[in-house]
């Protein structure tokens, strides 16, 4: 019986991933290496489909040469852009800045008065860029059918790349029937190399190292810290140990103002370490007996001898 249950509920959870992938458009790619899924080429700047370098993924990227507001311009039969919010693709520049570029979009083969500057770069690297379809006065219509790259001047703009263009969307689409979209393809980009940086070496440490142990280890950070430096009084240099220990008050040596703390602090130097230490907040401190003897909570005298 157990297994017929089982069983029922994972047919079911199938059901609905099914369902659920059937319901959600996807983005569709525009150039991974090559055009795909019916997107042509009618720029009327100097292009190159097949460019391998620079490349952002996979082997080609598409280098791009434009004078006298020419524009690299990718049509696709007329289609409805309702379930799409913006295209995606990446760029490289030689040169750091303002590339003197736009991107409009078309309707039934018009381009739309509305466009989108892109943005200042930074040269020598790949820059996603991200234009939202309203910005180009082509979202949730019925007759998108492209866009184009241009450039905004009549000087040679310095030959720049683009690679991994998408057609993004989350919408979803009320219907049980899978997407029209030709050879439709998820693509997962992952850059290794992106937003690298050295880790803290002071996430890793020991507490309360002598500065033989580390020398030793090797260890970059050392640390006091726990629930008797809670209750430090630097000014006497004394702890409590609280219920560990009947929460008697004891003096440490030498008995001279934060005399263990800059004993630890000194130490941890010199073994080559950075300190960490506790600043005591809550608010309560010991204090000790006459001479600096130790100071019990729990007097003998009043209560008997300690269990």
């Amino acid at each position: 019986m157990r297994k017929h249950v089982i069983g029922a509920i994972f047919c079911l959870l199938l059901a609905i991933a099914s369902f659920s992938s059937r319901a959600q458009t996807t983005n569709q790619p525009i150039y991974i290496d090559s055009l795909v899924n019916g997107w042509q080429d009618w720029s009327w700047a100097k292009d190159n489909l097949a460019n391998t370098s620079p490349v952002h993924s996979g082997s080609d990227s598409i280098s791009i040469s434009c004078t006298n507001y020419q524009g690299f311009y990718l049509h696709q039969t007329a289609f409805n852009s309702s379930p799409y919010s913006n295209i995606t693709f990446w760029i490289y520049v030689t040169s750091s800045g303002v590339p003197p570029l736009k991107v409009q979009g078309t309707l039934s083969g018009t381009a739309q008065s509305s466009y989108y500057q892109i943005p200042s770069v930074t040269a020598n690297t790949w820059t996603l860029i991200t234009v939202p379809l309203s910005s180009l006065g082509t979202a949730n219509a019925t007759n998108m059918d492209g866009f184009w790259i241009e450039s905004e001047t009549s000087s040679q703009v310095p030959t720049f790349y683009v690679d991994d263009i998408t057609l993004n969307t989350n919408s979803v689409v009320t219907t049980n029937n899978p997407p029209t979209t030709t050879n439709s393809t998820a693509v997962i980009s992952v850059d290794a190399g992106a937003n690298r940086h050295a880790i803290s070496p002071l996430i890793y440490g020991v507490a309360f190292a002598s500065n033989t142990q580390l020398a030793d280890l090797n260890a970059p950070l050392n640390r006091s810290g726990g629930n008797e430096e809670t209750r430090y009084n630097w000014q006497i240099n004394a702890h409590n140990h609280a219920a560990d220990w009947y929460f008697e008050s004891i003096g440490d040596s030498p008995a001279v103002p934060a005399g263990t703390t800059d004993s630890f602090i000194s130490n941890t130097i010199s073994g080559g370490a950075k300190p960490l230490i506790t600043i005591p907040m809550i608010g309560w401190i010991p204090k000790l007996g006459g001479s600096r003897s130790i100071l019990s909570s729990y007097s003998v005298v009043k209560y008997g001898a300690q269990t």
